[in-house]
């Protein structure tokens, strides 16, 4: 009997051992962050898109670059937009939307509570972008809450003409 036990106790620390390794980092095994306060499992880590031109974008804009990266973490929400080709002085305003850019060029703005106020806390804007002498812009939000997985574009605004500029999905 006394054998019997040691044999299973050798086993289920071989499977403990086992499934631990699936969260390796070396694996390459994906981790999940599960405090979404959505309710949904999302992927912990960094995503970033290219900005491309909307569709109406002024011509003024022809030559806008740039990329958004969004990183969830335990802690909250980070996003980041950098853009390159602008006037100077040329404001913009930077939302989390909640479609892809191919589908009505990002949809509406992704919030934490659908319906809620379209303002901060219950969006994520990228306030204070202003591009410098250089024509760069470079902007980011921190946020406590963790965006869910339906925060799938940036869309950048002109902050003076309203519309949409440009967008990048967070691949």
């Amino acid at each position: 009997m006394k054998r019997r036990i040691t044999s299973i106790l050798a086993s289920v620390a071989l499977a403990a051992g086992a499934l631990s390794a699936c969260g390796d980092e070396k694996s390459g095994a994906e981790k999940l962050d599960l405090t979404a306060k959505t309710g949904e499992r999302v992927a912990a880590g960094a995503k970033t898109g290219s900005f491309e031109l909307a569709p109406a974008a002024p011509r003024s804009y022809a030559g806008l670059k740039g990329a958004a990266t969004m990183t969830r973490g335990k802690s909250g929400t980070v996003v980041r937009v950098e853009l390159s080709g602008l006037n100077p002085g040329t404001r913009l305003d930077s939302h989390v939307h909640e479609k892809p850019c191919a589908q009505a060029e990002g949809g509406a703005h992704y919030q934490f509570l659908k319906g809620g106020p379209e303002e901060p806390p219950n969006e994520i804007h990228v306030e204070g972008l202003v591009a410098g002498k250089a024509g760069t812009a470079v902007a980011s939000a921190d946020i406590t809450e963790i965006a869910g997985p339906l925060a799938l574009s940036v869309v950048v605004h002109d902050a003076v003409r309203g519309g949409k500029v440009a967008c990048a999905d967070l691949a």
